[in-house]
């Protein structure tokens, strides 16, 4: 979050709206996460993804062959329908990832006033402010408050 937030207040860094949102998005990925396998007793396995091969139940993997994981729509999604996450942190995590989106696979949609995802419900959500604007609310001040507030300490006994 910090090598984000150092990028967006460049005044002159090419590209530092699509930079930021891809760093903020990994650190929120990061931390949705280890918030995840926290609550899941610390288990890896919690993260990947699995299909059914032959009857048996297997790992998803990608071309590379390395595992897949939980996409940080779809835990941000199950923490929120818990109740473990807020929700203008969730509708800040689905704006923020379809801005990511934008910049990593190179498509652009107009929001002036307020911003409506392909991907999400019809509904109108208000467009936020900035992310590096110093909203008292803004992006680099809620990982750690969230974090903390939701932090829980395991016994390792």
């Amino acid at each position: 979050m910090i090598a984000a937030i150092e990028v967006y207040n460049k005044p002159d860094f090419k590209y530092r709206d699509e930079s930021f949102a891809i760093l903020a998005i990994n650190a929120w990925e990061l931390l949705i996460k280890a918030k995840w396998l926290m609550d899941h007793g610390n288990r890896i396995n919690a993260l990947y993804v699995y299909q059914n091969v032959n009857g048996r139940r297997r790992v998803k993997r990608n071309r590379s062959g390395t595992p897949m994981t939980y996409s940080i729509d779809y835990l941000a999604g199950k923490l929120y329908e818990c109740g473990k996450l807020p929700k203008p942190v969730h509708q800040n995590l689905e704006i923020l990832s379809d801005l990511r989106n934008s910049a990593v696979h190179f498509y652009y949609q107009k929001a002036v006033h307020s911003y409506r995802s392909p991907h999400r419900s019809s509904q109108k959500v208000p467009r936020q402010r900035s992310p590096g604007c110093g909203h008292r609310r803004s992006a680099p001040a809620s990982p750690g408050r969230w974090w903390w507030r939701h932090r829980r300490y395991a016994s390792h006994g």
